[in-house]
């Protein structure tokens, strides 16, 4: 799935998904209180990680079909630093 998309994050707290094929905007992963200053991709392209300036990092489910296919369920971990 990561193939397909190019993953980015900013000043609005929301990292989003633009699909490549159809140049639109796929499906926003929102979560962070405060502006996300880093993401990455997991090699399998399953997981994505964020960290941002809220003093957390979070793992997110990227895969196509997630439980309920609900974009809030797709935080599946929360880290949180002081």
């Amino acid at each position: 799935m990561a193939g397909e998309y190019i993953f980015f994050g900013g000043l609005d707290n929301s990292i989003k998904a633009i699909n490549v094929k159809k140049n639109a905007i796929e499906f926003a992963l929102l979560g962070h209180l405060d502006t996300v200053t880093g993401i990455s991709v997991s090699p399998d392209g399953n997981y994505l990680v964020s960290n941002s300036m809220d003093n957390t990092v979070k793992i997110w489910d990227i895969r196509p079909f997630v439980q309920g296919n609900d974009d809030s369920l797709r935080c599946i971990h929360s880290l949180y630093g002081v």
